[in-house]
């Protein structure tokens, strides 16, 4: 009995042991950088491209079976909100309409997705809604639950204006440990924040997320134009008029004929 009662507090110890070198265990986190911080837009702006860089960092001093790959990398770009009118054509009084269906508020402007693995070989769909991953959800975030035919319009839509892509060249993990991904900027950028989410993934569990930022923003004239029309509309379209008069002026005094 007493050989039994020794052997049981034996495995007891040893499971307790055990179950505290694996809570002990930290998992890998990430060390990345981006070659731009700050993309300025101009008259002459014809898009961009940025860099971004990375490593895998293992927190244990000793070989832990959470730091033993495969890896996995997923990168977002999420660019800033806008709003977006839905319309639906139809036929009334017979004349082909445009009618509002729906005003959506917080559309990405901007949404870019590269992996080491397409996403959806990464992550299946209820893991892709509870870690916040994915076009699909980026749009239904801030809105209520959108139609899946609405959503295939808006993504139809984003990627014929080059603001959405999801078929970005592969990532490459080297030695299970380094890796690199370029990222265009299409020309019709929106100013504002963007999001930059890397992933560090390993069995359809997401190990690590590490966050940046881009800052776009207008400069010049460019930036003196968009401040009058959104901030100050009676003056941008007081001197609308006036430049409009006198170009008008200037061309007819240019093709006056000469009596």
């Amino acid at each position: 009995m007493k050989l039994l009662f020794k052997l049981i507090i034996i495995l007891l110890f040893y499971n307790l042991s055990f179950i505290s070198s694996y809570a002990s265990e930290i998992p890998p986190s990430l060390v990345t950088d981006l070659s731009k911080k700050v993309i300025s837009i101009n008259v002459n702006f014809s898009g961009s491209k940025f860099h971004i860089f990375g490593a895998i960092k293992k927190n244990n001093p000793q070989i832990s079976s959470i730091d033993q790959p495969p890896f996995d990398i997923l990168i977002e770009v999420i660019g800033p909100p806008i709003a977006m009118n839905l319309f639906q054509k139809e036929k009334k009084y017979g004349f082909w309409i445009n009618r509002k269906i729906d005003n959506l508020k917080n559309v990405p402007s901007f949404y870019s997705i590269s992996g080491t693995k397409p996403l959806d070989i990464l992550l299946p769909k209820n893991f892709q809604t509870f870690y916040d991953i994915g076009l699909i959800k980026q749009i239904n975030s801030n809105n209520q639950k959108i139609d899946d035919k609405l959503i295939d319009q808006i993504v139809f839509i984003g990627k014929n204006k080059k603001q959405y892509n999801e078929n970005n060249t592969p990532i490459t993990l080297l030695e299970n440990t380094l890796f690199s991904n370029e990222i265009d900027f299409p020309t019709n950028l929106q100013e504002g924040n963007y999001k930059v989410k890397i992933h560090l993934i390993r069995f359809q569990k997401v190990l690590a997320t590490k966050q940046d930022i881009i800052y776009v923003k207008k400069i010049g004239i460019q930036n003196w134009i968009n401040y009058l029309a959104f901030q100050e509309p009676q003056l941008y379209g007081i001197m609308s008029i006036l430049i409009a008069i006198s170009f008008g002026f200037v061309a007819s005094l240019v093709f006056r004929k000469k009596i």
